[in-house]
């Protein structure tokens, strides 16, 4: 799952901790983009 989100002074997020014995992959960052097509769906 990959989940994006534009972070303004009215977004907020939640983040929880995650266990697992699996191995897992972080992609974590700041991406800028001069326009940004939102989906319907999280509108």
């Amino acid at each position: 799952m990959l989940v994006m989100f534009e972070v303004s002074q009215r977004s907020w997020h939640m983040v929880t901790e995650v266990l697992s014995h699996k191995g897992r992959l972080s992609l974590h960052g700041w991406f800028h983009h001069t326009a940004c097509n939102v989906s319907d769906k999280v509108k």
